[in-house]
């Protein structure tokens, strides 16, 4: 009786196949996974920010004019840290200079968003923070005196020592303006006035186009992940395209 099989050649031939189709593809797939997990963890941070913001706003109508203020009643960015922990589940509370993130638990300080391991301006995350329950952190900018508005300003991490801890992944800059409104930063309030330096502000093909004054790109992309817009391509989305 014959019985036919593979050869050890061809069996060795296949698991090659198999294995170099399996080194193609698996870097895709992981790549997909981990931005779904910050995509997740963008919408559960901004659905938390925008809630606190609200049940704040309650309490105090103009919290600009509270928090940024140059006269004797101004409470200043500490005072709106340590105020803005109170409308989250907060574990730690770090009501004081934070300029240097490895003073509050950190490995190192931020990325900016581009290519490469520039560290991002520590002026963005230097004026108190706090850790919540599902390990976000929010840390205070300070109030930004430039034009007729002034906006508040504040950088969220929303996934905590986790990382990348880079801009446009997992760390995003928001702002509070006149009236309590909410906005994503550099929305005509900072840095950024018309789209084109929006996109700048949020290069992710390091282009080398001006951003604005201190170059820390990245302090965009919160108003591209809100639109769920890939900045150098309309057509693609912002969460699927994530280098």
């Amino acid at each position: 009786m014959n019985y036919k099989g593979f050869t050890l050649a061809e069996v060795m031939i296949t698991i090659g196949i198999i294995g170099i189709v399996a080194a193609l593809t698996l870097p895709t797939i992981m790549i997909k996974k981990r931005n779904l997990e910050l995509k997740s963890q963008f919408k559960t941070a901004y659905s938390l920010i925008s809630q606190a913001v609200l049940r704040m706003s309650a309490d105090n109508p103009n919290l600009v004019e509270t928090y940024c203020s140059m006269g004797s009643n101004g409470r200043g960015s500490y005072q709106f840290i340590e105020d803005f922990s109170k409308y989250f589940q907060t574990t730690k509370l770090y009501a004081q200079q934070t300029r240097n993130l490895t003073e509050v638990g950190y490995k190192e300080n931020f990325l900016k968003q581009s290519n490469g391991y520039e560290y991002f301006n520590p002026d963005g995350h230097n004026e108190g923070a706090f850790f919540i329950k599902n390990g976000m952190m929010i840390a205070a900018s300070g109030c930004w005196w430039s034009g007729e508005t002034i906006p508040l300003d504040f950088i969220v991490d929303t996934n905590g020592f986790k990382g990348p801890n880079r801009l446009g992944y997992d760390i995003f800059y928001f702002q509070i303006i006149n009236k309590n409104i909410f906005l994503p930063a550099t929305h005509k309030y900072t840095f950024a006035v018309v789209e084109s330096q929006l996109k700048a502000c949020c290069d992710f093909k390091n282009s080398g186009k001006s951003c604005h004054a201190s170059g820390d790109n990245g302090t965009a992309c919160s108003h591209f992940a809100l639109r769920n817009q890939y900045p150098q391509d309309e057509s693609k989305e912002y969460w699927e395209n994530l280098p």
